[in-house]
């Protein structure tokens, strides 16, 4: 069952689907965060690297100190080859050893 087709379950055609374990509105939820203990959110992003549906995004983020903060610098991320952000940017989410290793695989 694992391995059904998407159609079975009234879903896109993979062809047509984007996966994401989280978004700038399900990163400030608090149940399925990137903050310490992340385990559920790396291991989200584990399976829906290696379940062969959609095409899976990987959100990294930005730091906010509520709710309603929009994304900083003017909604333009900007990561540097060490994984840090600059301006709020977090970049480091998809460097993450478990998800680095999925894409990668």
């Amino acid at each position: 069952l694992l391995f059904a087709s998407s159609s079975d379950f009234g879903w896109l055609p993979t062809i047509k689907a984007n996966v994401f374990v989280a978004n700038h509105d399900r990163d400030r939820s608090g149940y399925l965060s990137y903050k310490p203990p992340s385990e559920r959110y790396a291991l989200a992003h584990v399976f829906s690297l290696a379940y062969p549906y959609g095409t899976p995004t990987i959100f990294s983020g930005y730091s906010f100190s509520n709710n309603d903060d929009g994304a900083p610098n003017g909604n333009y991320g900007t990561c540097n080859d060490n994984g840090s952000g600059a301006s709020g940017w977090q970049c480091q989410r998809h460097r993450w050893t478990a998800i680095a290793g999925m894409v990668s695989f």
